[in-house]
């Protein structure tokens, strides 16, 4: 936590002390008031991986990007899109993005 804290002082300096104290506090405040919640793991652990419900928006798109980079990237699934899916020079045409 202390080179959180360092980074906040380093980070906020510029705008003066009083700024510093005010996000310190929030921190402060924030860790004070974590609840711990327990929870069956087995619940989550089991869960069927089902496709959100925005995942039709996205399959089955005349245009590729929006199947093959924009879709995955929306279902956090981006680590999987290989690199030949992407567009050269990371530009495409914006009109036909979802």
């Amino acid at each position: 936590m202390g080179y959180f804290k360092d980074s906040m002082k380093k980070t906020y300096s510029k705008h003066g002390d009083l700024v510093v104290s005010k996000n310190l506090q929030a921190v402060a405040n924030a860790l004070d008031n974590l609840k711990r919640i327990d929870y069956p793991a087995d619940a989550w652990a089991n869960l069927p991986d089902e496709p959100l419900p925005i995942a039709e928006k996205y399959q089955g798109h005349a245009m590729q990007f929006v199947e093959q980079v924009q879709g995955p990237m929306v279902m956090l699934r981006g680590d999987e899109i290989p690199v030949s899916h992407l567009p050269i020079g990371g530009v495409t045409d914006r009109k036909s993005v979802v």
